[in-house]
């Protein structure tokens, strides 16, 4: 990598329920007008668990009981005009919740999900959906997450929130 790349260090959830993946609509950051899953980084003052914990319970609104790591992956997506280029370096975790999820985010400074709803398998498209979800449908479907570095050559970063048809 001869680029400087903006680097994260992030926790995420994949959380599944009656055959359906929990994901949140991303409005601002590289996965703006996308879904992801519910995370996000690490503050300084913060272990693993309690990032874990805050993120889900601000973007969801669930209350995790219990978390078991499932491993890591990393990604590059690319630069552009308007963006630099990411590296996002990613801790899974499977969950045990309480309580029902939050249609819409409370919204807070650096907040950067609008709300969180259950998708189907079916209806996720790498168009509009994050790598994280494209990776949890990966873990759903084998048990494996991707050991080498992903990178996204033509991962398109939107200059804006859009709305998608597909959900």
């Amino acid at each position: 990598m001869s680029a400087d790349y903006n680097r994260r260090l992030g926790v995420y959830a994949i959380c599944e329920k009656d055959g359906k993946l929990l994901v949140v609509d991303k409005r601002t950051g590289p996965y703006r007008g996308r879904i992801d899953l519910p995370g996000g980084g690490i503050e300084s003052f913060e272990t693993i668990e309690e990032a874990l914990k805050r993120e889900i319970r601000e973007e969801t609104g669930l209350n995790v009981i219990e978390s078991v790591r499932l491993g890591m992956s990393d990604f590059l997506l690319p630069f552009s005009k308007e963006e630099t280029g990411y590296h996002m370096a990613i801790m899974y975790h499977l969950l045990s919740w309480e309580g029902n999820i939050t249609a819409v985010a409370k919204q807070f400074s650096g907040q950067d999900a609008d709300g969180a709803r259950w998708v189907h398998p079916s209806d996720i498209i790498e168009e509009t959906a994050s790598p994280l979800v494209i990776e949890a449908m990966k873990w759903l479907k084998t048990g494996s997450l991707t050991e080498n570095t992903i990178v996204f050559d033509r991962f398109k970063i939107y200059s804006k929130m859009t709305q998608h048809d597909t959900f």
